[in-house]
This record gives structure tokens, sequence and C-alpha cells, in this order.
């Protein structure tokens, strides 16, 4: 009778690595992808609170609402990356109301 178990504790060696080397990186990523989505979501939000909050020429203010409220929800994002998400929001915001108004 052949012994298979060193075959066979190659083949979990084998396994093990892969899972280690490609699934569980996988899993972050998308753990990761599905903070990001959340994180834009909010942004969404306190954006278009800040519009309703704070007078249109108040644009430092109303960031600074977006900044703190963002901080209070514990998230941390590197700030070139949350300002050009804050302007997106915005922006879409904006266009979102002209669309709106044009349809009236």
């Amino acid at each position: 009778m052949v012994d298979i178990t060193p075959i066979a504790e190659a083949i979990i060696t084998i396994i093990v690595t892969i899972v280690g080397a490609f699934v569980i990186p996988m899993i972050k990523r998308k753990i990761g992808a599905e903070k990001l989505a959340k994180i834009l979501k909010y942004i969404e939000v306190f954006v278009a609170a800040a519009e309703q909050l704070f007078d249109k020429t108040a644009c430092e203010a109303k960031k600074q609402y977006v900044l703190d409220k963002i901080a209070e929800k514990g998230f941390k994002i590197e700030p070139e990356i949350l300002d050009a998400e804050i302007e997106a929001a915005v922006l879409y915001l904006h266009n979102m109301l002209k669309e709106s108004i044009s349809a009236e």
C-alpha cells in the first residue's frame, strides 16, 4: 500500500498558499470597495444636507460640514480623494437640480 500522506500534505499546502495569495486579498479588496461605496453615499447625503443648511456663498462652511460629518462617521480617506469626491458630489447634485428644473 502506498502512503499518500506526503501528497495530501503537498496538495493542502498548495491550496492554503493559493487562498493566502489570491482569495484573501480579493476579499479585502471587496470589503474595501464596499466601504468606499458607503463613504461615497455618505458624501452625497452630507453634500445635499450642506446645500440645504448653508447659504449659497458659504462654500467653505459647506465643505467643512461634510468633512466633519465624514470624520464623525470614523472614515479614514486621503484628503485629495475626499476633496475630489466632495466636488464630484456637488457637481452631481447641481446637475440633478438643473435637470429637474429643465423637466418642469
